[in-house]
């Protein structure tokens, strides 16, 4: 839990006593990791574990934040709750569930005709991508491809119909991402990737985490019968630039 707890205290720009205590703040981030790295100035991340709600953003933000912290800080996370403070809010995503696995935690699933790709699977891989909503493969699966990262495949006569790949972020967290073909999801097969892909992060001695938004019931279930408890629950809100 230590090396979960730098992590995301390094990310969010607080210390990992921060994310312990009950006591919420709101903090600048100072150091770039693999996570907050694309984060532009107008994003601010909030982040609620144990009992403390910690709020991260850039320089530029803190001041006007500061004017809301009894809003921001206190008030349940809605978008109306928000907006009454003022906020040009461009979007806000969440919450989302957080959550974290460990050797003696991961349940294993059984996937048959399930496998690590190689290059003679790139085609396949792509026409997945071509053939399934645009904005579905950007939320889930992006631009992986088998060249930059491992990719797991299930396969259905011989048809890639759902994969599952994973990020590294410094060194330190695997983060894993599924996507199903419509016609094929609700069998399980998205369980059986991410089994995959958890496997592989922990032959890697990386923490698998995974991270999906609460009403995804289907995507929130899959990762608690793999073994995976929540640590956090999160949101990400954007402000007009």
């Amino acid at each position: 839990m230590n090396k979960l707890d730098h992590f995301w205290a390094k990310s969010l720009g607080c210390t990992e006593q921060d994310l312990n205590f009950k006591e919420s703040k709101i903090v600048v981030r100072t150091e770039e990791t693999d996570y907050n790295r694309d984060r532009s100035k107008t994003e601010i991340d909030i982040f609620e574990h144990q009992d403390s709600r910690i709020v991260s953003c850039s320089s530029a933000l803190e001041e006007k934040l500061r004017k809301h912290k009894n809003t921001i800080l206190n008030e349940d996370i809605t978008l109306s709750n928000l907006e009454n403070t003022g906020l040009e809010i461009k979007e806000l995503l969440g919450p989302a569930f957080l959550s974290h696995t460990t050797e003696e935690k991961f349940r294993n699933t059984k996937a048959p005709n399930c496998r690590q790709l190689t290059q003679k699977d790139s085609k396949k891989l792509e026409q997945l991508k071509q053939r399934s909503d645009e904005e579905e493969i950007e939320n889930s699966i992006g631009d992986a491809k088998i060249q930059n990262c491992p990719v797991f495949g299930k396969f259905i006569d011989k048809e890639l119909v759902a994969v599952s790949s994973y990020q590294v972020w410094d060194q330190t967290i695997g983060f894993p991402d599924v996507f199903v073909k419509e016609e094929f999801r609700g069998n399980s097969y998205g369980k059986q990737v991410v089994s995959k892909s958890t496997e592989h992060i922990l032959e890697n001695d990386l923490i698998p985490v995974y991270r999906t938004l609460e009403k995804w019931h289907s995507s929130v279930g899959l990762a608690k019968v793999l073994g995976y408890t929540k640590y956090a629950t999160t949101y990400l809100l954007k402000l007009e630039e």
